[in-house]
């Protein structure tokens, strides 16, 4: 796997070690590769709880053939993408009968987002 190549190549990080494997976390993204069958998992932190949850498969293509930092671009473009959805769904909805404020709040809120994306996005198209 591409992406963690890149991270063994790369004399600035460190990656960690416990008994049964090394990892290394980082732009909300962890990886960790197993001792015992070298196996490598890929999981997005980006989670209201404090769950990781496994890359998409469309994700993990990207960490196997472009590498690490293009992997964690897009596990971000796609977690900021799905909060976009719910800030469009809040407005679009009846479910926000408050005051405008609070409308108001939601827009700025969704256009920060778009923002942050759309300069993420600059990254991975060329």
């Amino acid at each position: 796997m591409k992406a963690w190549q890149d991270l063994e190549n790369d004399s600035h990080i460190s990656i960690y070690r416990t008994r049964l494997s090394e990892w290394y976390v980082d732009m909300g993204v962890k990886i960790e590769k197993f001792d015992d069958d070298g196996r490598i998992e890929v999981k997005n932190t980006m989670s209201p709880n404090e769950k990781f949850y496994d890359v998409s498969d469309e994700e993990r293509l990207i960490f196997e053939n472009d590498g690490w930092k293009a992997g964690c671009l897009a596990v971000n473009i796609n977690v900021l993408e799905k909060k976009i959805e719910w800030y469009e769904h809040l407005l679009d909805s009846n479910y926000i009968s408050s005051p405008d404020a609070m409308q108001k709040k939601i827009k700025i809120n969704r256009d920060k987002l778009l923002d942050y994306q759309q300069r993420l996005v600059k990254f991975v198209t060329p």
